[in-house]
């Protein structure tokens, strides 16, 4: 009976990778980022976005948690996927999306189980859009070889996905008209007004005044700083706090960490207060 699960187990890592290998950009594990032929999209592709511009706004995915906008991903995590999301913008075709997956623990949280969020990414209208087809999936549920394993879902433009989670809209970032699974994030950077030398007419010179008849001074007002736009609106510490807490009960009544390991770490908790 071991060698026929095995056996099974290798066909389908062997059919993924068939498939996964022509369009892969980057995999670690069950995390990776593809290109993927979308029907009927003209998309702003290739598109050249830096891996340090990327990383801010996959910094800037929030999700609700407990009514409070907490980050989706952790910061270990931000830069692969990052960095694989900038290359494949910039290989895309304007028919091509780029798909992308990623697992995390919930909050951070070293002994929580993963969990595991997948879409598709693409450039239009001068912004980054992302469709969710999942999000705060069991992790296990997708690996390849398992009882439950079960094909990725990477959302699609027609049809909005039921995610187990509720996207966080915040500074920079807004859903879809009609769509709880889309977020597009703004891509437009401040424009600044370039300087512009004049050339003047020969008429357009001033004569020179004499030296008797000194011009008088005259009063300047003083220049109004420029407001900087307000951050983008975070989590306070003891909001945060609280969540892992509410996080770490719901994990020892579900049965997934021992008592011992429950008290230890809520200690650890409490004592960054």
């Amino acid at each position: 009976m071991r060698p026929f699960r095995t056996l099974v187990a290798l066909t389908a890592l062997l059919a993924a990778s068939s498939s996964f290998a022509a369009t892969r950009i980057w995999s670690d594990g069950l995390d990776a980022v593809q290109l993927d032929t979308a029907a009927g999209a003209s998309n702003l592709h290739p598109f050249q976005l830096p891996p340090e511009q990327v990383m801010k706004l996959v910094a800037n995915l929030h999700k609700q948690v407990k009514g409070t906008p907490a980050p989706m991903l952790d910061k270990d995590a931000i830069a692969p996927l990052a960095t694989a999301l900038s290359k494949a913008l910039a290989q895309a075709k304007p028919n091509e999306d780029v798909l992308f997956q990623f697992s995390y623990r919930p909050m951070g949280i070293l002994i929580a189980p993963r969990q595991l969020a997948a879409g598709r990414a693409f450039i239009e209208n001068g912004q980054l859009n992302l469709i969710f087809g999942m999000c705060d999936d069991e992790f296990e549920a997708y690996q390849l070889g398992t009882k439950r394993s079960k094909p990725v879902n990477y959302g699609n433009r027609a049809k909005a996905s039921g995610l187990d989670c509720v996207l966080a809209p915040v500074q920079g970032v807004t859903l879809a008209a009609g769509r709880n699974d889309w977020l597009r994030l703004d891509l437009t950077p401040v424009s600044q007004p370039s300087p512009v030398t004049a050339t003047l007419a020969p008429s357009q010179v001033e004569a020179p005044q004499p030296a008797a008849s000194l011009p008088l001074p005259v009063a300047t007002q003083p220049i109004a700083p420029v407001s900087k736009p307000s951050p983008s609106v975070m989590p306070s510490p003891a909001s945060r706090i609280e969540e892992r807490l509410v996080l770490l009960k719901r994990l020892k009544e579900n049965g997934l960490i021992t008592d011992a390991e429950y008290q230890e770490k809520r200690a650890a908790i409490l004592k960054e207060l």
